[in-house]
């Protein structure tokens, strides 16, 4: 490729609770992209991107988090939460490290090589769930280094410049807010890969959620086991609720399939459910009907509340919501991974799904994975006569746009020892 485009990446790094010691804890700092050599000797840039820096350990450990942005609208948290060790655990006197970001993740083409970055960083005492808005915050322009890649896989060739290459000057900021209603599952709950399952994959989002949250609890507690796999389980879920090719299935289908599939291996699971569309004295039941789910409205057709949602994620239940965006007629279903509040009115949250739900390469070769494990604020809004409402923004299925909707249905499943189907 003889012309390549060339972009200005703006990478802005959050000043969160800085002060006058964290200005002197990171000496040295750079960003790379993998420029990847052909076997005929032809050179092209990939869509890899690395952080580089050196810091100085301090007496208590510190979390660095990083933003990065093409357009300061579109922004991608593309280093969450990364723990520095204390002085202590390292041992040395300044340590080193790296992590690797996408560049895809700002919506760019392929093969885009970048010349320069605008770079800012935040350290922490304690994690950070929400990163506030970067235009609030410095940023300092900076050139991309190349890091040459051969054929083989090899790099022969990574300059890092000598000594101190990052000024930070300082600016006003604003103090950290006080977090409460904490719960985080994160990485621990897995997600299957939809578009390499069969065909079932499409539209295959409530079996997907409800066997990525199956097998985590799986994990989380001694007291439930099967004997299935992530890719049999998601396939005993689209089984147990009736769904057919390509076709979407319902809420109350994936609550029976719940209660069968506990059943099926008698595990001491209790099932509740919040849902705008079924009354407060509603009972789901099993296909055998010697199991049930409640019910947990206030009142009849009532949307899920933000309380009880949080309430179930700090109990450690495992947690689907279905999304459903106004005016559409099928909903999204995604698996619960966290969520918090901030100053006691702001609510947050987090889940995880699957963009990507279709095999697109003509030779049928596996696609990369698509796993979203997304943020976004709650706004509660009145919806008589069905109460308040619970809206999110999540990224579309598809077409990867940032969607509003609202969520309708809430499925939680909570380990209960002496439970029994």
């Amino acid at each position: 490729m003889n012309c390549i485009n060339k972009f200005v990446l703006l990478i802005l790094v959050l000043i969160l609770n800085l002060t006058t010691a964290f200005s002197t804890e990171i000496v040295e700092l750079n960003v790379s992209q993998i420029i990847h050599q052909q076997t005929d000797g032809t050179y092209y840039p990939i869509n890899i991107g690395f952080v580089n820096l050196k810091y100085i350990p301090t007496e208590t450990g510190m979390y660095l988090n990083v933003l990065a942005t093409l357009d300061h609208e579109r922004v991608g948290w593309i280093g969450q939460n990364i723990y520095l060790p204390n002085m202590e655990m390292s041992m040395v006197d300044e340590e080193i490290l790296s992590f690797r970001f996408d560049f895809l993740e700002f919506g760019n083409e392929d093969m885009i090589e970048y010349d320069y970055v605008i770079l800012a960083y935040s350290l922490t005492d304690d994690i950070i769930f929400e990163p506030g808005d970067p235009d609030l915050f410095m940023y300092q322009e900076m050139q991309v280094y190349r890091e040459h890649n051969n054929a083989s896989g090899m790099s022969f060739y990574t300059p890092v410049p000598e000594g101190p290459i990052l000024k930070w000057r300082t600016r006003a900021f604003r103090k950290p807010t006080q977090l409460s209603n904490m719960f985080l599952y994160g990485c621990s709950v897995p997600n299957i890969d939809l578009d390499n399952t069969d065909m079932d994959g499409v539209n295959g989002c409530g079996p997907a959620a409800t066997s990525n949250s199956m097998l985590w609890m799986k994990k989380l507690y001694d007291g439930i086991d099967f004997p299935l796999s992530h890719q049999e389980l998601f396939d005993v879920f689209c089984n147990l609720t009736d769904k057919e090719e390509d076709s979407t299935v319902s809420f109350d289908k994936l609550v029976r399939a719940k209660l069968d599939f506990i059943e099926m291996y008698d595990l001491p699971i209790k099932v509740q459910v919040q849902s705008v569309q079924h009354g407060a004295n509603t009972r789901f039941r099993s296909t055998s009907g010697q199991s049930h789910a409640s019910c947990e409205n206030a009142s009849n057709n009532q949307y899920p509340t933000q309380e009880w949602l949080f309430q179930k994620g700090k109990e450690n239940c495992d947690v689907e919501m279905v999304l459903s965006v106004p005016g559409s007629k099928n909903g999204h279903c995604v698996t619960l991974t966290g969520g918090l509040t901030r100053d006691d009115t702001n609510h947050y949250i987090k889940f995880k799904h699957d963009l990507d739900q279709v095999w697109t390469n003509a030779d049928w070769a596996p696609d990369p994975p698509r796993t979203k494990n997304e943020r976004s604020p709650i706004s509660i809004v009145n919806s008589p006569p069905n109460g308040k409402k619970m809206v999110v923004r999540y990224t579309n299925v598809g077409d990867e746009v940032r969607t509003t909707a609202d969520i309708t249905h809430v499925i939680s499943e909570c380990y209960d020892k002496d439970h029994k189907p």
